[in-house]
């Protein structure tokens, strides 16, 4: 991580400056499908600030918990830049995931391919299930903030996680080792 403190960069500064590392993804279109920067759709708006009743940035009246699973794109990007411009004096503490958190979700998912492997020949069938929110009575600010940029607009019910555990503990999945079965509402399609 890099920091540079007292910069004053506007929009279209703050995008020629990304663009001296590499080129540059499109931010995602937000659930309500406007674009915070209509001209520089390479900017994503992150705030939780309400002015006349409309939210400022892309999330609308919420914290960002950023994620390893927020990339929408196949290949991750080698780098994010943030441009602060405004920390609330209460709250809006930056926070960085512990790397034990990203290390493990990687390890379970490559243990399950090695493992796969390792044990196909004695008719052992291993996979994984990656699931996005379950609902589970999650406070109405984070259930908002979620299902706004969730594609399906909402939280899966634990009931439609049986679906793919049945299939894949089942004969219908005979031939299914290694895999990496996603059900996340359209999150991974980012």
């Amino acid at each position: 991580m890099l920091r540079f403190r007292n910069q004053q960069l506007d929009d279209n500064a703050l995008v020629a400056f990304s663009r001296q590392f590499s080129e540059l993804d499109m931010a995602p279109t937000p659930a309500a499908g406007e674009r915070m920067v209509m001209m520089l759709p390479e900017i994503a708006v992150i705030s939780n600030i309400v002015v006349g009743g409309k939210a400022v940035g892309s999330l609308g009246n919420s914290e960002l918990v950023w994620h390893q699973d927020m990339s929408y794109n196949e290949l991750p990007p080698k780098a994010s830049l943030l441009y602060g411009i405004e920390t609330p004096s209460a709250g809006g503490e930056t926070f960085f995931k512990p790397i034990a958190y990203s290390v493990s979700k990687s390890a379970l998912y490559n243990l399950t391919r090695y493992l796969a492997t390792y044990w196909a020949k004695s008719g052992v069938r291993v996979n994984t299930l990656t699931l996005a929110g379950v609902w589970n009575g999650q406070p109405q600010e984070f259930l908002d903030a979620y299902t706004a940029r969730m594609p399906l607009g909402r939280m899966a019910e634990a009931s439609e996680v049986v679906g793919p555990v049945v299939f894949l503990s089942s004969d219908a999945s005979s031939y299914v080792t290694g895999a990496n079965v996603v059900v996340d509402g359209g999150w991974s399609a980012w």
